[in-house]
């Protein structure tokens, strides 16, 4: 045990230098093995990639995926109503076609809810829109939208539970011009972004600092992944 001590002690600027490689790796291979997983029923909020200012608007959509046929959808998510505020929600083009309990939202509790149902002889699989929702940001910080409370029930004739996920999202709202995370300009957030901001490490390129603070580091790898693991 002592000679293991000695060692770690001895090389501990090796294992240092090398422990986000090791993180990278971890994080890399737990996303590879989710896109391996078998298809799950899942609700989520979803924003296109982008930089987020105080006096922008953010365009978000909850969208429902799921590999059986359903019927009956319904959640409510919360937000911090000191840094957000929903300006509108939108139920055109959603793939539920009746309405249990309308959309709607609070600002001054900071929730959003809404139970809505597909009228079909098949019920509804795959990918689709529930919602659009438009927020304002109050002002600069970091902003965690949740799902506090969600059902989808199966469409088959006992309405059985069949949500295995529910998926919120974070905002990095700021007012200092910085360089968006989107760095190859497709306007989404890949791989192809990380690898560009990996190998820019320890430089002082302003296309990749994402952070504002002079230099390239793996917090700024680390802004990449975050937002590519939300979608």
């Amino acid at each position: 045990m002592e000679r293991i001590k000695k060692h770690i002690k001895e090389h501990k600027h090796k294992y240092i230098l090398g422990m986000p490689i090791f993180i990278l790796i971890g994080l890399l291979g737990s996303a590879i093995i989710e896109q391996l997983a078998p298809p799950r029923t899942t609700l989520s909020l979803v924003t296109h990639a982008g930089e987020f200012t105080p006096d922008k608007p953010i365009v978000a959509e909850i969208r429902m995926k799921t590999p059986g046929s359903v019927n009956v959808v319904a959640g409510t998510l919360v937000f911090p109503a000191d840094q957000l505020e929903v300006s509108s929600i939108s139920k055109e083009n959603s793939i539920l076609n009746i309405w249990v309990e309308e959309p709607k939202f609070s600002n001054a509790s900071g929730t959003i809810s809404f139970a809505g149902g597909i009228i079909s002889s098949t019920g509804f699989i795959g990918e689709g829109k529930i919602l659009e929702i438009t927020f304002n940001p109050k002002k600069e910080g970091s902003i965690r939208i949740d799902f506090i409370e969600a059902s989808v029930l199966a469409h088959d004739g006992k309405g059985t539970p069949v949500l295995q996920e529910k998926i919120g999202t974070m905002y990095f709202v700021r007012t200092q011009k910085l360089p968006s995370p989107d760095v190859n300009g497709d306007w989404k957030i890949t791989a192809s972004d990380m690898r560009a901001v990996i190998l820019s490490l320890g430089s002082s390129d302003l296309r990749y600092d994402l952070n504002g603070d002079g230099r390239v580091s793996w917090a700024d790898v680390t802004i990449v992944f975050t937002l590519m693991m939300k979608g």
